[in-house]
């Protein structure tokens, strides 16, 4: 494949990503939808397919290269080896640009339900709850904010994600049939968002995070600001896991 063709399915894939994953988030936090309030488990499972789902298409339309959809593995498996230096940039690109037209989608889908939740708000507080809505349909925030434990968690969590996808693409196992691979990614990013997710809402990928975050300043910068303080965290925390772990598997 030329990076042309590598660059065109890795966004595509990265897009699919956000339009699925941040589109379950809006099932599930926005009014009138038919999953509203469907929990914090329903968001877990259905990040897990949305990363199944675009695993899937991208093995299907590139066999000989790797789906990575996150700036973090991307850096890891660089070093690592299992990607080529030359493709970094090429890479990372594409998941910006992906993640930013994924996100542009998800907006487009879920515009009606979005000044639906925001209008029907009373209160200052019902105001503030929509907002904070609203900004997690675009990106994560930490339940309790507090910047080193926030930090240390997306650290852990995508460390975690790193070494399990590591594991499978070096597993000889799946080696006779790789589209089985991506449901163990899928269940991965479940098993993760179950455990850990809860407390920063599990970016553990800084394309998923900023670049929608960017989309919501964007557009809805006036409903409560986008938390640009907090914005480095699942940015920084997943990158340093992805140099950290990249580095530790040279050993």
């Amino acid at each position: 494949m030329n990076f042309l063709q590598h660059f065109l399915v890795e966004g595509l894939g990265t897009m699919i990503l956000i339009v699925l994953g941040n589109g379950v988030v809006g099932n599930v936090v926005l009014k009138k939808n038919k999953g509203y309030e469907g929990g914090w488990l329903l968001i877990t499972v259905g990040w897990g397919l949305a990363v199944t789902m675009a695993a899937l298409i991208c093995i299907a339309l590139k066999s000989d290269a790797v789906a990575s959809f996150n700036p973090a593995l991307t850096v890891a498996l660089c070093i690592d080896g299992l990607l080529k230096v030359n493709l970094l940039a090429i890479y990372l690109g594409a998941e910006l640009i992906g993640a930013f037209i994924g996100q542009i989608i998800v907006d487009l889908l879920y515009v009606n339900h979005i000044k639906v939740h925001l209008t029907s708000a009373q209160g200052e507080e019902e105001k503030k709850a929509a907002q904070a809505a609203v900004l997690g349909l675009h990106s994560t925030g930490p339940a309790i904010r507090s910047y080193f434990s926030n930090f240390l968690c997306e650290f852990v969590a995508t460390s975690a994600l790193i070494l399990g996808i590591v594991a499978l693409a070096l597993a000889k196992t799946f080696a006779i049939a790789p589209f089985v691979n991506p449901f163990f990614a899928g269940a991965l990013v479940s098993a993760i968002g179950i455990c850990l997710g809860g407390l920063t809402g599990f970016a553990i990928n800084p394309a998923r995070d900023l670049m929608p975050r960017i989309v919501h300043t964007i557009f809805y910068r006036k409903e409560g600001g986008s938390d640009w303080k907090y914005a480095w965290v699942p940015v920084m925390g997943p990158m340093a896991a992805g140099v950290v772990i990249g580095c530790l598997m040279l050993i």
